[in-house]
């Protein structure tokens, strides 16, 4: 985005260092679901029953995935019976400690499907998954039903898959963009150059795609802060004609558009997992036979090192090695082994050090309490839920830059209260090809029964840009990871303009060159000139109202001239200023950028400044300053 510094001034906010909670993790095992409360240092069996008499006795789960909108929610795959013949889909609405069967889909999943169980960051009750029979399969009922969606075949795809859809591997949930979903797949016998990468951004219903050509063909991995960092990696080392087989993983840094191959030493990745540090990347990797490993790489994938010493301690028996990031803690992570497949191994400096942890399966021998290993299929570590009774609560939306107690359709606002976002973020790493994100870490916000655009998040206070909603009252709710808070009735106007500010209630204003037009000393270490009279200067504002022709919502305003559909007047110390023209500033959104000359009879001094438009008035208190 352009004029970055003026989205700024918007969300100044000083983010205060707290001690965090302990993360809690879920184990799905061929012995049913675990669970650790403390980051990974206990763990205990969760029981699983049902009253259907097909699905008899405890259940392998397979795959795993935590509600990012209600961490009490978890959803699992999981097989019943002494051979695993009958797929359930089971839910808990209690963090695990009961459990329900939501559905018996009737597909093919098998424990290869660890990590391709995905769900949306906003409408959680849509979920994807792979399964081994019909390919990707969705839910938009919260697991109730499942549905295969068309997906158009790539040139020489004809071998594997199914009549309506290629032969798919690997599916990804954009966490930061609601109903934004990837899948990937490759040829039978997969080459590098042969893979085939589709997108979706309407939840599943259309396909659109990328690439028949990525060196990858098996799975796909999305930074949770930044949706164009993107990693494709092979779960075959077939065709790999680099010299030194590092063909496992590729790099997107522009939202799935181009591919970078990094030279990890192995031909084969499974997981790659992506910390909160910047930079910071975990791959479970092997070269298709024995030889397997944790890598890690501080500048994100450029150089690797292997972080066990035993390069074959590793062993993938379950065909899938598992690796997860804490998104609660930094340099944090968790891996299935390296010893045994009911091992969990834990590094808090990001992977200099690993601590082994075995996750057993507890029964009566005698008098005594004894312990047998199981087989972790999937591991997933939740988002921090919020504190009981943290529900967000919104008590103030107002205009953002002029803090009128209004909201204008496509213009900024900011919403007030508490509980709002369980930290402080912005949009920077979340806008995919000028797309901007209706949900930023978990964080969404409804205006009139629209999903507004969120900009900034912290606990007491959203910046989000309007949706298109109509003059008249509208009801405001915030979605956050504790909840949905209770409507706030705010009143939309067609017109509400209003100057962002700078220190000392200054407009902001800039030169055609845009260079501040500022009180001397407003920066420190800054040197800045006062407007001049005379001079043609640039204000930037919000709220100034329809365009013609109408900007195209939800995006960065594109190239062109967008100007305003009623012409603004405005004053400096109540002597009429000429205005050139208003309009949005292209490669922003809701910025409006306002061009006038500065009256030439003006004295130095600090002037009230004054716009208005389609009968309203900014704010009274806001200045220009003018030296000569």
């Amino acid at each position: 985005m352009k004029h970055s510094w003026v989205l700024f001034v918007i969300s100044v906010f000083t983010l205060v260092g707290t001690a965090r909670p302990a993360s809690t993790l879920y184990a799905a095992t061929k012995t049913g679901p675990f669970k650790s409360t403390d980051s990974g240092v206990t763990w205990k069996q969760l029981l699983v029953t049902s009253n259907d008499s097909s699905l008899p006795g405890q259940p392998e789960v397979f795959s795993i995935v935590v509600d990012p909108q209600n961490t009490s929610t978890v959803y699992a795959f999981a097989r019943f019976g002494p051979n695993g013949q009958t797929l359930a889909f089971i839910k808990s609405t209690d963090a695990g400690a009961n459990w329900s069967v939501v559905s018996k889909p009737t597909f093919t999943y098998t424990y290869g499907s660890a990590a391709l169980l995905a769900i949306d960051p906003v409408k959680t009750n849509v979920l994807y998954t792979m399964a081994a029979t019909d390919g990707l399969e969705v839910t938009t009922d919260g697991g109730v039903s499942w549905s295969a969606p068309t997906i158009p075949k790539p040139a020489g795809s004809a071998s594997r898959g199914t009549p309506n859809q290629p032969g798919l591997d690997g599916v990804a949930a954009d966490p930061n963009h609601s109903g934004v979903v990837y899948v990937v797949g490759g040829n039978a016998s997969f080459h590098p150059g042969k893979g085939y990468l589709f997108k979706s951004t309407d939840f599943g219903s259309t396909w659109t795609l990328l690439t028949s050509t990525a060196g990858f063909g098996n799975r796909i991995f999305i930074n949770p802060k930044n949706s164009l960092e993107i990693y494709g990696t092979s779960l075959a080392n077939i065709g790999c004609t680099d010299p030194n087989g590092q063909c496992g993983i590729y790099k997107s840094t522009d939202g799935a558009q181009s591919w970078t191959e990094l030279n990890i030493p192995e031909s084969v990745v499974q997981n790659v997992a992506i910390d909160v540090t910047q930079g910071l990347l975990y791959a479970a990797a092997y070269d298709g036979l024995e030889d397997a490993n944790v890598y890690t790489s501080a500048d994100g994938g450029n150089t690797w090192k292997t972080d066990f010493p035993d390069s074959t301690a590793i062993v993938p028996s379950v065909g899938m090695q598992v690796v997860r990031a804490d998104p609660n803690a930094a340099s944090t992570a968790y891996v299935v082994g390296p010893s045994d497949t009911n091992i969990v191994s834990k590094t808090t400096n990001g992977g200099a050090t690993w601590t082994a942890v075995a996750v057993v399966v507890p029964y009566q021998c005698g008098s005594q309490t004894c312990t047998l290993g199981t087989v972790i299929y999937d591991l997933v570590v939740a988002p921090q839920a919020q504190a009981a009774g943290s529900l967000p609560a919104v008590t103030n939306v107002v205009n953002a830059a002029g803090f009128q107690p209004s909201i204008v359709a496509n213009s900024w606002a900011t919403i007030q209260g508490t509980n709002l976002a369980a930290q402080t973020d912005d949009w920077s790493n979340s806008i995919i090809n000028g797309a901007l994100p209706i949900s930023l870490d978990g964080v969404s916000v409804s205006m009139g029964g629209q999903a507004a655009y969120v900009y900034y998040i912290s606990p007491g206070q959203l910046n989000v840009l309007a949706p298109d909603v109509p003059a008249g009252p509208v009801t405001v709710t915030v979605t956050a990871p504790g909840g949905t808070s209770a409507s706030f009735t705010t009143t939309a106007s067609l017109y509400g303009p209003a100057f962002f500010l700078w220190p000392g209630s200054q407009a902001v204003a800039t030169r055609q060159d845009y260079s501040y037009a500022v009180k001397a000393g407003t920066f420190a270490g800054l040197t800045t000139v006062a407007a001049k009279p005379g001079e043609v200067i640039i204000l930037w504002a919000t709220g100034f109202g329809p365009t013609i022709p109408t900007a195209p919502p939800g995006v960065a305003v594109p190239s062109g001239s967008y100007p305003t559909a009623s012409s603004p007047t405005v004053t400096v110390d109540n002597i009429p200023a000429i205005v050139y023209g208003a309009a949005l500033a292209p490669g922003s959104a809701g910025l409006y950028q306002i061009a006038i000359q500065v009256p030439s009879t003006l004295a130095d001094g600090d002037w009230p400044i004054q716009a208005s438009i389609g009968g309203a008035l900014s704010p009274a208190g806001v200045v220009l300053s003018i030296a000569h």
